[in-house]
């Protein structure tokens, strides 16, 4: 009621502050979630990370928001109202944490089997998903895997969904589906929408020959946005063409080595052929 009456910060805190001190748990988080809705993300996150070591469903909520709060860091946004879930949450949240400790210890196995156990649907669960997309690539059962992130991808609110869309860019190039991948990335960038507008917006540039104009385009995508990291290939081309090609080498060396590398080979290979032509 605070935030929607519009208070000033400071009365808003003097509400709060009695939920963060209280002794239950429960009340806590409570007041964790109502800083993160009033925009105060770095001063919740410590009290879910205390929250997140306890014991029970207070713990795997806590878990579960920090763990949103990482895929949203790169690109703020509206903290979606109905994302914190409530009651009939608590198999899946419980799941989801002890899943979490599992992979912390290298347990990836049995991480895996505590998300096998689950179902899930709701519109919060995609950080479930994508975790177990992610644990199942790595274990090669590739067919699932995609359809975990894809499905991951297709839950998550606004720019949550670039982590997912970005799990299906792995999932597809470990299946070999260069085109699959692509489409992903193209998604990804929709998901992010400030990001992905100044991506487009380079691209225009780079075909209009406005190399150094392009170049900081892709740049400050990549500062707003540092998951699109596929967009260092489109900086790398327009630093190559600007004549930077000592930064484009590097650029390009580094992200042949992520996975679907085709797209980077072709633009190294494209960098020296186009060197070769300056020198001649």
């Amino acid at each position: 009621s605070a935030i929607e009456r519009g208070l000033s910060r400071q009365a808003l805190a003097q509400r709060v502050e009695p939920l963060l001190r209280a002794s239950d748990p429960a009340l806590r988080l409570e007041g964790a979630r109502l800083l993160l809705r009033a925009g105060w993300r770095e001063r919740a996150r410590p009290l879910l990370a205390a929250l997140a070591a306890e014991e029970g469903l207070v713990a795997a909520e806590a878990a579960l928001t920090l763990h949103v709060l990482s895929l949203e860091a790169a690109a703020p946004g509206a903290w979606p109202e109905d994302f914190a879930p409530r009651g009939a949450a608590g198999p899946a949240l419980s799941g989801y944490a002890a899943a979490l400790a599992a992979r912390r210890q290298g347990e990836e196995e049995r991480a895996l089997r505590e998300l096998e156990r689950l179902a899930p649907r709701a519109r919060w669960h995609f950080p479930l998903l994508q975790l177990r997309a992610r644990l199942r690539r790595a274990r090669g059962d590739l067919t699932r895997a995609a359809s975990d992130a894809r499905t991951a991808a297709e839950l998550a609110p606004g720019s949550f969904a670039v982590g997912p869309w970005l799990e299906v860019v792995e999932v597809a190039a470990s299946r070999g589906d260069l085109r699959a991948a692509e489409d992903a990335r193209e998604r990804a960038l929709l998901a992010s929408p400030v990001a992905g507008r100044l991506a487009r917006l380079g691209r225009a540039r780079f075909s209009a020959t406005s190399f150094s104009e392009a170049a900081g385009l892709f740049r400050r995508a990549l500062e707003l946005d540092p998951r699109l990291r596929f967009l260092e290939i489109d900086l790398a081309q327009t630093l190559g063409r600007a004549e930077e090609e000592g930064e484009a080498r590097a650029l390009l060396r580094r992200q042949v080595e992520r996975p679907a590398p085709a797209r980077a080979l072709c633009a190294l290979a494209e960098l020296e052929l186009y060197g070769d032509r300056l020198e001649a």
